[in-house]
């Protein structure tokens, strides 16, 4: 589908204004206020081509203050001074100001929201006058126009004047009914904009304004006497002829012929009306040996081309012709749009290429010159492009099994396997007789893809005649693999569930009607609701769609050895359940174990969490225990209801305390004599904190010298797959099993040891310990980072553990940093090791008894908590009235629990209902019930609780997971008030110039303005459309109305730059995210040269037809990338520091390495602005949710493949092939102006396949972690 967006346009679609765009790109190149003025905003503010085209300043989340001067006066030279009431910062005249295009000039004032200000130019003049104290200027931005201070840039009238007679000097006087008038006779100076234009914007005028034009001496127009022309809106004066919009030009491109000299071209519109005198003026060199010039004057005219000493045409003959873009080449003179032989390459292309006009295809390949050109990507006069012995048209290069000859019959992509993306490759589709350019070629509402999944016939709507269409018919589907780098229309099983790795493999067969079966999913999910605890088998399998009903399994793989648990009864149990939630409370499912087969099946017949628990281990992580004997099932209990009991308080319930103990001992051989007293001083030490009032999970990692032994030396310990022991008698074994060997000199490598504790998956709510045991000192070496033993203390520290260590006396000061800085004690190897390790188990008990222990129920809770119930500790004991606040988050612990100190408990005796006891159901074991709050509002333990990082007093929903949860609720808000100001203003859709719902393009439009380089105007003309002033205003009326600050929008937008792109963090630039998914909404140059009127290059854009993809493109990754190419150039070619040797392979590594580097233009944070920017688009468009349900649905879960979806998910190829297209330095012959530097272009060949290379590798190294 060619609207897709930007990378879904670069091959495929626009073909036929593929080759328009080059006229396009020579009136871009040739209009030079685009090409500096737009680089300079890119590398000013590293924004990418979302960067304001004439304002390279940003905003800034400090009390920065940006001024904006309108030169009213025609001082050219722009001076601001300002100070504060405790500052002066500049001297006088201060700083100079920055020019922006159209009278504009601005400044700013770093690190002050509001000072007084001065504007000069220079010292001669001045305003406010001298002796005056500085105008007031505060608000984030400040407009000063006449003598008048705006918040936001103020509403004008714009008239532009052609100056026909070369004046020179324009200037404006204007007036209006009321008798009002600007500056006296001759007026105010206009501003020039090139290429004969010049404009200015009169301010404050009323109703009946009426303008004249002068040079500021005796020309005028209109005459002496005359009354003004009367304007009423911003209008374009050329020639005796007012307009409402800029009038046509006339560009024209001449392939300089061999032995000319530098082209000039001669033009005039009749015998009575000459431009320039002979020989005319200047063409700009284009490049590829064509030279252009813009012909402002006329809308037609004649062009004469000569060097001074030759001439076409031929002398005494008239000239040649020219409307709209012209092209000249061999005597050859053709415009942009005709194809004399129909192949689809216009002939100004055939000239610019040099193929034959007359000929379709000129190098006999089979392939038309315009499929080689706009689709395939070969050479048009080559047959075998790639010298690879296969012509052209006999090639395969998307390996879909068809040849680029048979594409171009069938109108296939030859660079994508899957042209309509149905999940079947084009040659299957031939094969099948399916249409391989229609996703359904039945039209029943089933993609071709998932009809041949689902047994059924893809060219029958009706596959087996009973009258019911075959995508409600009943189909039974068992799941194979997913397509992990395809956008598969056929669901199935996520690639990483069914690796040998796992320890719990699912299979589903599911049955439904085939709608909605065909896109059931299986993925993994390790997200918050899986909490902390221990016992989990394998990953949780989350199942997504719809279906009537299934049959899931797990097979435990070999890898997992089944424990059997001895119960008080004499019983035996493997512990294991199969789990079922729906984003919440966990329930245990009848599950039915094949003892041969080891595998656990379970009907169901809903989507959702899936997952196999370790009961006993799960309940003994927890300290509890069976504590009778069987007793009857009862019904009544088959649903783990909640048990509550009044009044009684979690002080009467015996909550263990959890703690997680990590032993790191040396292995070396050094150790020999010691290991054996170790060894049995370890296992007293087990039994010691294997007490009534402590829960331990112990892990165990050893280590000998990484550097004398290798790397995988240092090895953790595992049960089952897990580091972490919760059967302690287990751990035992583990520890008997340790064997010396090994080591080098002296010191040791514990700091890779203590990297791995760092590495391990410690339980939130768990008191941390490390017991680091060894004879030796500490070499620096490891493979985790760790700068040194105070490197790796603060570490420890910041992470919550607690670091005892026992060594000799001879090595204490080596390790005293880890005990000393983290809380724990030393202890002597050598001296009474027995006792002092039993000091350090004490001190974890008292560690550990500290505060209140209490369960958060959440399996009988809100439904958006932890599958399983979590234990967690309180830094004092509850009272009623009590402020104490564990987490900090400034609500107390009493608030975030419900405002009680009441406790439930829950009865997990159903849970136990369903072990399988040596291979079958078992009647029921008593267990403690479990004292729980039930109804807390979020966990007082933890500052964010759902880790959605939004902290708990700002998250709208704290015990739910939703990334951006605050933002996304802002966004709500916000597309609230668009479509009622819509409503309110009377605006309706215009699907010319919006490509979703206006009201989405008023909220982004609305995020991206609280950066000045993207409020539009004259600021950043085109691409995203002029923000609407009105809109904010409307917004902050709302805010005004809330009493609940926290609601209020434009404050938190104000302050909020960025958003997050995952859980780690990351940030996503949020102004620029908005720039861009403005640019992606506004369809710019459909209808639109009204709106581009302020920046000739636009214009000349929208009147070639100039496909809107480049134009979202370059508002967004191409442009960054662009940027980025001249940032490598600066750092690497210029210095030298990349020399001619292996230039390529070396310049792509060292380009790699500067995409999303934070000290470069294109960021991180510019990066997930311009993949995010565009998935969200891409979501709201083509699935019609709303703005703010788009935005959610793609931080839950679209992100997850943030960079499929931007690309995509094309091939290798086609993503090389389309970015390619903007690391060239020219587009054909057009050179890009974001890729010039001081007018010329640096970029070479190499350095375009280097760029190009490493932002491939790029996208598709992401791609495959996701």
């Amino acid at each position: 589908m060619t609207g897709r967006g930007s990378w879904s346009c670069g091959l495929r679609g626009v073909r036929g204004v593929l080759l328009r765009a080059l006229a396009c790109l020579v009136a871009l190149s040739v209009a030079v206020s685009c090409g500096a003025a737009g680089a300079a905003a890119e590398q000013a503010d590293g924004s990418g081509g979302s960067g304001s085209p004439a304002a390279s300043s940003s905003a800034s989340s400090d009390g920065s203050l940006t001024v904006w001067f309108y030169d009213s006066d025609g001082w050219e030279s722009l001076f601001f001074y300002w100070y504060a009431d405790d500052a002066r910062p500049v001297a006088w005249p201060g700083v100079a100001m920055e020019a922006r295009g159209g009278g504009w000039y601005s400044c700013e004032v770093p690190g002050y929201g509001s000072v007084r200000g001065i504007f000069s130019d220079g010292g001669a003049s001045q305003w406010p006058g001298a002796g005056e104290p500085g105008v007031v200027l505060s608000g984030g931005s400040a407009w000063v126009v006449d003598g008048r201070v705006y918040g936001s840039e103020p509403e004008g009238v714009t008239v532009h004047f052609f100056d026909w007679d070369s004046w020179g000097r324009v200037c404006l006087y204007w007036y209006d009914s009321s008798g009002a008038s600007g500056p006296g006779w001759p007026g105010a100076r206009m501003f020039p904009d090139g290429d004969g234009w010049w404009s200015r914007t009169v301010f404050g005028a009323g109703d009946g304004l009426r303008v004249l034009f002068s040079d500021g001496g005796s020309r005028q127009v209109p005459s002496r006497m005359e009354e003004g022309f009367a304007v009423s809106g911003e209008a374009w004066y050329r020639g005796g002829v007012w307009t409402g919009s800029r009038p046509e030009g006339v560009t024209v491109l001449f392939r300089r012929p061999d032995g000319w000299g530098e082209p000039r071209v001669y033009y005039y519109a009749s015998d009575s009306d000459t431009g320039p005198a002979w020989p005319g003026v200047a063409m700009s060199d284009a490049g590829g040996g064509w030279w252009a010039y813009r012909i402002e004057r006329y809308s037609r005219a004649r062009v004469v081309f000569t060097d001074g000493a030759s001439q076409v045409p031929a002398r005494m003959e008239p000239g040649l012709e020219a409307e709209g873009t012209m092209w000249y080449r061999d005597g050859a003179w053709v415009d942009g749009e005709s194809d004399s032989d129909g192949d689809g390459l216009a002939d100004c292309m055939e000239l610019v290429a040099g193929t034959d006009r007359a000929v379709a295809d000129s190098d006999g390949d089979g392939l038309l010159d315009g499929f080689e050109q706009g689709r395939s990507g070969t050479d048009p006069l080559s047959a075998d492009s790639d010298a690879d012995g296969v012509a052209d048209g006999d090639a395969d290069p998307d390996g879909d099994g068809l040849s680029s000859l048979r594409e171009q019959g069938l109108g296939t992509d030859p660079l994508e396997p899957d042209s309509d993306g149905d999940g079947l490759d084009d040659a299957r589709e031939v094969t099948l007789g399916t249409d391989p350019l229609a996703a359904d070629s039945d039209g029943d509402g089933l993609p071709d893809g998932a009809e041949t999944a689902l047994g059924l016939d893809p060219l029958a709507a009706d596959s087996d005649g009973d009258g019911t269409g075959d995508a409600s018919a009943t189909v039974t589907r068992t799941l194979g693999a997913e397509d992990s780098d395809g956008p598969s229309a056929v669901g199935g099983i996520e690639p990483r569930l069914l690796d040998a790795a796992s320890l719990a493999v699912p299979s589903l067969e599911v049955t439904g009607a085939a709608r909605d079966v065909a896109g059931v999913r299986v993925a993994a999910y390790d997200g918050w609701l899986k909490g902390d605890a221990r016992g989990f088998v394998g990953d949780v399998a989350r199942v997504d769609g719809s279906f009537g009903s299934g049959t899931l399994s797990f097979a435990l793989s070999d890898g997992y050895a089944l424990h059997e648990y001895a119960l008080p009864d004499g019983t035996v149990t493997n512990g294991l359940l199969v789990m079922h939630s729906d984003g919440g409370q966990a329930e245990a499912l009848d599950a039915r174990w094949d003892v041969a087969a080891r595998t656990l099946t379970v009907p169901i017949t809903q989507g959702g969490y899936y997952f196999v628990l370790d009961f006993i281990e799960w309940a003994g992580g927890i300290g509890l225990v069976p504590v009778g004997g069987n007793a009857p099932a009862s019904p009544s209990l088959s649903r783990a209801p909640v048990m509550r009991a009044p009044g009684a308080t979690i002080a009467t319930w015996d909550v263990k305390g959890q703690a997680d103990v990590v032993f790191a001992i040396d292995t070396t051989s050094s150790m020999g004599g010691a290991i054996g007293n170790v060894k049995a001083n370890v296992d007293r030490f087990v039994d010691r904190i294997d007490g009534a009032d402590v829960s331990a999970s112990l892990a165990l990692v050893s280590f000998r010298d990484t550097t004398a032994d290798g790397p995988d030396s240092t090895r953790v310990a595992r049960d089952n797959g897990s580091p972490w022991y919760t059967d302690l008698g287990r751990f035992k074994q583990a520890i008997d099993a340790l064997t010396v060997d090994g080591g080098g000199d002296d010191p040791e490598t514990p700091l890779d040891a203590l990297g791995e504790v760092l590495d391990l998956d410690a339980r939130d709510g768990a008191e941390r310990f490390v017991v680091l045991v060894t004879d030796a000192g500490a070499k620096a070496d490891n493979s985790h980072g760790l700068a040194g033993m105070q490197d790796a203390a603060d570490r420890l520290k910041a992470a919550g553990w607690h670091v005892s260590v026992v060594t000799g006396q001879s090595h204490k000061d080596d390790y005293e940093a880890l005990w000393e800085g983290t809380g724990g004690i030393f202890a002597d190897l050598n001296g009474d090791f027995q006792s002092q390790l039993l000091q350090v188990a004490q001190s974890i008990r008292d560690e550990v008894a500290g505060g209140q222990w209490i369960v958060l129920g959440d399996c009988a809770g809100p439904s958006d908590s932890t599958f399983l119930p979590r234990v967690v500790r309180l830094a004092a004991p509850l009272r009623e009235g009590s402020g104490t606040d564990t987490d900090k988050d400034g609500a107390s612990d009493i608030a975030e629990l419900g405002g009680s100190v009441t406790t439930a408990t829950i009865d997990i005796r159903p849970w136990s209902e369903k072990l399988a006891r040596n291979g079958t159901p078992s009647a029921v074991y008593s267990w403690p019930s479990l004292p729980s709050y039930v109804n807390y509002v979020s966990d007082p333990t933890q500052a964010d609780t759902d880790r959605d990082l939004d902290a708990d007093g700002v998250d709208p929903h704290p015990m739910a997971y939703q990334l951006n949860d605050n933002f996304i609720d802002k966004m709500r808000q916000l597309e609230e008030l668009a479509y009622s100001y819509t409503r309110a203003n009377g605006i309706g859709q215009d699907i010319l110039k919006y490509g979703t719902d206006i009201e989405y393009w008023y909220i982004a439009s609305f995020v991206r303005q609280f950066n000045p380089n993207y409020l539009g105007g004259t600021k950043w003309p085109g691409v995203g459309g002029p923000v609407d002033n009105g809109f904010k205003d409307y917004v902050m009326d709302w805010d005004a109305k809330q009493s609940d600050t926290r609601k209020r929008l434009v404050p938190y937008f104000e302050s909020t730059t960025s958003v997050n792109a995952n859980e780690k963090g990351d940030a996503v630039d949020l102004r620029h995210w908005g720039a861009t998914l403005s640019a992606y909404i506004y369809e710019t140059g459909i209808g639109d040269t009204g709106r581009l009127e302020k920046d000739p290059s636009f214009k000349g854009l929208a009147e070639s037809f100039m496909p809107e993809y480049h134009l979202d493109n370059l508002a967004g990754w191409a442009g960054d990338l662009q940027t980025l190419m001249l940032d490598g150039y600066k750092r690497y070619v210029k210095t030298g520091k990349i020399g001619s040797e292996d230039f390529v392979n070396r310049y792509r590594d060292a380009f790699y390495g500067l995409i999303g580097g934070d000290d470069t233009t294109f960021s991180m944070d510019d990066m997930y602005a311009d993949t995010d920017s565009y998935n969200v688009y891409t979501s709201i468009k083509w699935t019609h949710h709303g703005f703010a349900d788009g935005v959610r649905e793609y931080y839950s879960s679209g992100r997850l493949k943030r960079y499929h979806s931007f690309s995509n998910y094309w091939s290798r190829s086609k993503v090389f092939d389309l970015t390619k297209t903007y690391t060239n330095s020219k587009y054909l012959v057009i050179t890009w102006p974001l890729l010039k530097e001081g007018g010329q272009c640096p970029i070479t060949p190499d350095q375009s396949e280097a760029a190009a290379r490493a932002f491939t590798d790029f996208i598709m190294d992401r791609r495959g972690e996701e």
